[in-house]
């Protein structure tokens, strides 16, 4: 069976965006700064803690069939995810500013989580396509058609 790209894809990505908010909390604490106020350093590694977990839910995942009712929770973990970051930074894109978050990370990071959360959306609403559900029709008996 093949791996899943879409759930490939956000486990990568999911990955590292927790593994560097794990390891430097304080410099993406002040990365993610609000009118000269940083994130807590804890809540930032709190927020790594659930990238990667959910990254490593899409990884441990990516050969599952998914689609229609398969999957369905993985998918909905990821829709949710993906929909509420990318409204997220859609509002903070929209709203601009001095000393607000710079501008294209913003919009990348937009961009990535809408194309994802449209992906899982698919994903979630669509019939799923596997090679363990296409099962060969059987031949019929005495070789009659």
């Amino acid at each position: 069976m093949k791996p899943q790209p879409i759930l490939v894809t956000s486990a990568i990505l999911l990955m590292v965006g927790g593994l560097a908010t794990l390891f430097a909390p304080v410099e993406i604490a002040a990365l993610l700064a609000n009118s000269g106020e940083p994130a807590g350093a804890l809540v930032v590694q709190l927020l790594g803690g659930a990238l990667f977990a959910l990254g490593f839910l899409d990884w441990m995942n990516r050969f599952a069939t998914i689609g229609g009712i398969y999957g369905r929770p993985v998918v909905a973990a990821n829709l949710a995810f993906f929909f509420i970051a990318a409204t997220t930074f859609a509002r903070r894109a929209f709203r601009g500013g001095a000393g607000e978050f710079a501008e294209l990370p913003t919009w990348a990071a937009l961009a990535i989580c809408a194309l994802l959360a449209i992906g899982y959306a698919r994903v979630m609403y669509s019939s799923p396509r596997s090679e363990a559900l296409s099962v060969p029709p059987s031949p019929s008996p005495g070789g009659a058609p």
